[in-house]
């Protein structure tokens, strides 16, 4: 297949917007330890234009930032059927982030050695799932993010300054409780063992100002 100079300038845009955090602050002696040598936009586009089409699953067993996928993706690839496995989980957890964007499920990257056969096995995503994570701020706030099959959604940040007053404090936690209910609270995906912690956290103020939790279920740990 020929890849039309339109398509390559876009996989060349993409990868511009990620050029600079692609390799998820690690220093060039770290990247060498770890064996990190990620796909420029030019060599992607050599090797998409070897296959005859990008019908069918495709799989970077050592996606890295996710270059080649996200080459893929733009090139006419189904995202739902593009996965990856990244030996390191900063840089998967990177890489689940960029793909996010162009429509390729999170729990399509795993984190593993593409030497091991159980790196293999991919979950099929769930209808709906809820993706979220706790950013600490200090001084009694937190910055609460919320996705659902990786697509914002209406109430996708969420700022909690505690030293505000109870009303104000409930109603957020309200708004945010109806986020998660969107998903049943039954398919929340958690994607390393902090989130474990802050689901908790999440749910003791559920239960205070909703009188509900929510549960969630391990799908992979980074």
């Amino acid at each position: 297949m020929i890849l039309s100079d339109d398509i390559k300038a876009k996989i060349q845009a993409e990868f511009e917007q990620w050029k600079d955090s692609q390799y998820s602050g690690k220093s060039t002696a770290e990247r060498q330890k770890l064996g990190q040598f990620f796909t420029p936009p030019q060599l992607s586009i050599q090797m998409l234009e070897k296959f005859n089409d990008l019908a069918g699953d495709i799989l970077d067993p050592t996606t890295g930032a996710g270059g080649l996928l996200a080459a893929a993706v733009i090139a006419g690839a189904d995202p739902k059927r593009c996965y990856g496995i990244e030996l390191d989980p900063a840089t998967a957890l990177l890489c689940r982030e960029r793909l996010a964007k162009l429509g390729v499920p999170r729990s399509n990257i795993k984190v593993g050695d593409a030497l091991s056969d159980c790196s293999y096995e991919f979950e099929e995503p769930a209808e709906k799932e809820i993706y979220f994570r706790v950013e600490d701020l200090g001084f009694s706030r937190v910055k609460i993010f919320v996705e659902m099959n990786g697509k914002k959604v209406t109430q996708r940040e969420v700022m909690v300054d505690f030293s505000e007053r109870e009303e104000a404090i409930k109603k957020k936690f309200e708004r945010l409780h109806q986020v998660f209910k969107l998903a049943d609270g039954k398919k929340v995906k958690l994607y390393s063992e902090k989130l474990q912690g802050r689901l908790k956290f999440i749910n003791a103020f559920f239960k205070k100002y909703v009188g509900e939790t929510v549960s969630a279920k391990m799908t992979v740990e980074i």
